[in-house]
């Protein structure tokens, strides 16, 4: 097994499998906790963010190694180096929005610092935002299995 082919299977499995727990996170725990009343959600926020904590990392990291890596190894051939750039691009961008709102969201929600009658709304711009990561990541999944298929066939 080659170091390009273990950096190729990170790149894909990771964006892949990060781009399922964003869906997941999204279309399921997305509508439960839109379903919820205010102070509900808050607590539940609170009492279960830790299991999200425990899972991006772990696909992050695999993601993050496998990119760079497929884009350091591919850098002599223009295209392996644009695919492998626009993926690492929209991981970035990810990461960005996490940054900036997704994550200082989830300290707010967790802490129980916004408002009951705030919720709904920073819910709701919340999962918009989570709406466009998941997107990159998605976009990024694709990029990287068309990079390792223009390599490959």
């Amino acid at each position: 097994m080659t170091l390009r082919l273990i950096f190729n299977i990170l790149a894909v499995c990771g964006t892949c499998i990060f781009t399922g727990v964003l869906l997941t996170i999204g279309l399921t725990l997305g509508s439960h906790w839109k379903s919820l009343p205010p102070a509900e959600f808050l607590d539940g926020f609170a009492k279960n963010l830790r299991f999200i904590g425990r899972t991006l990392p772990v696909c992050l990291t695999a993601m993050l190694l496998g990119l760079v890596g497929s884009l350091w190894l591919g850098w002599s051939n223009p295209e392996q180096r644009y695919l492998w750039g626009v993926a690492l691009v929209c991981i970035v961008g990810h990461l960005v929005i996490t940054s900036i709102y997704n994550g200082p969201m989830n300290s707010q929600f967790a802490s129980k610092s916004i408002p009951p009658d705030r919720v709904a709304a920073a819910l709701n711009t919340w999962l918009t935002f989570h709406a466009v990561r998941t997107m990159l990541g998605l976009v990024a999944s694709v990029i990287a299995v068309l990079a390792v298929t223009r390599y490959t066939c």
